[in-house]
């Protein structure tokens, strides 16, 4: 897949208009479920974008923004509404805390072999719910995810977390990225 979009310029050019797109968008102004989808998509498109630039590597870690980085996890690549954002802070900062909620890591790609599936169509939030228990099914059930060797069950990267609890689900949409954007733009 990557050979192949490394040579279509046309694919490029659209995926850079697509997270350009995403980038100019108010996630605020959608409902839960619809931001969801927002943030894991673009995490999805901008590590897309990062290893596509980088290409050939063999590795996501290979890309190095700084000398002893340990992969582009850290650097700040895309800016919604004046806050730059790296892929850190959209998976851990917005995802992982405005959500709580342990499916997070089925969707999203870090482009290692060790990570789920990254999904064929962008995520909607209509159908969210269903379309993350499909990923998390479809990663555990394969053996890059949870195998068994003899009686030993092995898994290569933790899945524990906690589903949102009701307060949780009613925080406000967002929260963490706008308090961010609030902090951020005060200090500027």
């Amino acid at each position: 897949v990557a050979f192949a979009w490394k040579r279509s310029t046309a694919d490029r050019s659209a995926l850079r208009r697509y997270i350009d797109a995403l980038a100019a968008a108010d996630p605020l102004s959608l409902g839960r479920d619809e931001q969801f989808a927002f943030w894991a998509n673009l995490y999805n498109a901008a590590t897309l974008h990062v290893v596509l630039d980088a290409y050939p590597v063999t590795s996501i870690r290979q890309i190095k923004p700084v000398l002893f980085a340990l992969g582009p996890w850290k650097k700040d690549l895309v800016g919604v509404s004046g806050v730059d954002l790296s892929l850190d802070a959209i998976e851990q900062d917005i995802l992982r805390k405005g959500w709580r909620d342990p499916r997070v890591h089925y969707s999203v790609n870090c482009a290692s072999i060790s990570c789920p599936n990254l999904p064929l169509r962008a995520w909607r939030g209509a159908g969210l719910s269903p379309a993350l228990d499909a990923a998390a099914r479809a990663y555990v059930n394969h053996p890059r995810g949870v195998r068994f060797a003899g009686e030993a069950l092995s898994s290569r990267r933790s899945t524990s977390g906690t589903r949102p609890t009701s307060a949780a689900r009613t925080q406000p949409s967002s929260a963490t990225w706008a308090a961010s954007r609030r902090s951020r733009c005060a200090s500027a």
